[in-house]
């Protein structure tokens, strides 16, 4: 089972159509409708009826909807346990501030941290 497919489907049942989906995921509408079609056939069923309103879950895609939830809210929490971890993040930060903001606020706090870190580092 692909977490991509089920995505996909979780993203057409909250979109309503393969386009809003598809915008929705920032990926082409043929290729969610391939994929959802290559869910249903992995899975041997059809999980949604289309109409010219839209989709509609079939019974079998109402009862995978709260499992495909379920994956989603596992995918979300393996993706956040690893997130942060790097004990030396690195990388460019950009920020981008009104004049006043910033000679206020953004440059003394900037100094600040990195007083901090110096001192710490």
């Amino acid at each position: 089972m692909n977490w991509d497919d089920v995505r996909i489907f979780l993203a057409v049942h909250r979109a309503g159509t393969l386009r809003a989906a598809a915008t929705a995921l920032g990926i082409d509408q043929t290729t969610v409708g391939r994929r959802l079609a290559g869910l249903e056939q992995t899975l041997g069923s059809r999980l949604f009826l289309r109409s010219t309103g839209g989709l509609a879950l079939t019974t079998t895609g109402q009862q995978l909807v709260q499992k495909a939830e379920e994956m989603e809210r596992m995918a979300v929490s393996f993706e956040r346990q690893g997130e942060g971890n790097d004990p030396h993040p690195s990388g460019e930060v950009r920020l981008t501030t009104t004049d006043a903001l910033a000679v206020d606020f953004v440059i003394p706090a900037i100094e600040h941290c990195g007083s901090l870190i110096r001192r710490c580092g």
